[in-house]
């Protein structure tokens, strides 16, 4: 969650920096996020393979195998690249086409669009130390790479007097780009390293179709939940921003705040996926039990921790906004912060729950289950803001309902799965 933190964090701050700019570049920075989104989360679950594959090699004492496996997810990278380089011509016009940041989003995104393909890149080459157990370096240019970019973000925005013009809403996607970029030489000098060429065959960078498929494969299914998701995510975002006026507002804020805390509910998801694949792996499938009424106990706890800043003290977290930025947002904030709260509680359980899922290796039924994200959220936001007009809170009042709906399902199946293991434990 720590690690998480510093991720979330630096987000929060490019938004906190571009307020000062205008209210309309934060709307941008979420909205043009939201979109970037549905081509960095689903390359990212299939760069997240190599840590995987590197573990396996790895421990079973195959050193020449993990150098070609990690070149064939550098080549995947920048064939990413060339993908969502084509896209960058014509989504941005789509998405923010007839609203009031048309030219903002559109500058905003193309720049965004170069760094699609860092992220797979970054998550790549850090692969080849963490699935080896070697976090400190990992660790350490991480928390550079964010010291960075807020560094270069402030700088690139407002500029320096006589040295360095001010870009505007766009120095916040070129922060971004060279903080990424800068890690990942970081990283592939050292990967090319002599010693790592010698016992891991660094040097074997050949694209080897077979061998790329294979790795490629093994992360389709979940990155395909992922595109999905983000799809529906970004239409839903599509129709608020087509509104405009308090529904951007009230997208914006909450949005914002949500992304910030989202390390809470990655690293619950993390941790639950760890224990629970090391449950399974050891047979103890009896300790499973346990681990969900920890979950569940450990999830409260958290969620009364976020009731301080989200219900007792709401505007503690808009404190550090522009003053004009920060009167709208406040406004704003102090008619959904108890949504957004029950909102952050009921996503925490689902993605506790779809832990367990996946740790069971049920990736079908998360991708069946995210099949039909239209129907729990996507055509309740269209017909009550889009077509409707109600009032703007009932966006996060839907996204509450999804997340409880899914963390049904998941409770279903997984009974579903203890019944089947008790009636094989059984037989």
């Amino acid at each position: 969650m720590l690690f998480l933190f510093c991720e979330t964090l630096t987000s929060f701050i490019e938004r906190i920096f571009l307020s000062y700019h205008s209210i309309e570049a934060v709307h941008v920075s979420l909205n043009a996020s939201y979109l970037g989104a549905i081509f960095q989360y689903p390359c990212i679950a299939i760069g997240a393979v190599g840590q995987v594959f590197v573990g396996l090699y790895h421990g079973r004492g195959e050193n020449t195998n993990i150098g070609p496996c990690i070149w064939q997810l550098i080549w995947f990278s920048f064939l990413f690249f060339l993908i969502t380089l084509s896209l960058s011509f014509f989504v941005p016009h789509w998405y923010f086409r007839g609203t009031n940041v048309q030219e903002m989003g559109i500058d905003y995104f193309k720049v965004l669009i170069l760094a699609n393909f860092l992220f797979p890149l970054s998550i790549n080459l850090s692969s080849f130390y963490l699935g080896r157990g070697k976090t400190i370096l990992v660790t350490t240019l991480m928390l550079m790479s964010y010291v960075l970019n807020i560094v270069l973000c402030w700088f690139l925005v407002f500029g320096i007097d006589g040295i360095l013009s001010p870009l505007g809403i766009k120095g916040a996607p070129f922060a971004r780009c060279i903080s990424l970029s800068v890690i990942s030489c970081i990283f592939f000098y050292s990967f090319l390293r002599k010693k790592n060429r010698v016992i891991f065959q660094t040097s074997s960078w050949q694209l080897v179709p077979k061998l790329f498929w294979n790795y490629i494969r093994k992360g389709m299914l979940q990155a395909s939940s992922y595109f999905l998701a983000r799809i529906c995510w970004v239409v839903i975002s599509y129709v608020v921003i087509k509104k405009g006026g308090e529904y951007l507002d009230v997208f914006t804020i909450g949005g914002t705040v949500i992304t910030f805390l989202g390390f809470v509910s990655q690293g619950i998801y993390k941790a639950i996926l760890t224990v629970a694949s090391n449950l399974i792996g050891s047979k103890k499938h009896s300790e499973l039990g346990k681990l969900y009424r920890s979950f569940v106990i450990y999830t409260l706890m958290i969620a009364g921790i976020l009731s301080i800043p989200l219900i007792f003290f709401p505007n503690s977290m808009l404190s550090f906004f522009d003053s004009s930025s920060k009167e709208v947002f406040k406004r704003t904030f102090g008619n959904i912060n108890g949504w957004i709260w029950i909102y952050m509680l009921s996503f925490m359980m689902q993605v506790g729950f779809s832990a367990f899922i996946i740790a069971l290796r049920d990736l079908k039924y998360q991708f069946y289950c995210f099949l039909f994200l239209w129907a729990t959220s996507l055509i309740p936001v269209y017909w009550t803001i889009g077509l409707k007009g109600w009032p703007p809170q009932i966006l996060w009042v839907i996204m509450t309902f999804e997340n409880i709906v899914f963390m049904c399902c998941f409770i279903i199946r997984l009974r579903y799965k203890n019944r089947q293991e008790k009636q094989l434990l059984q037989s």
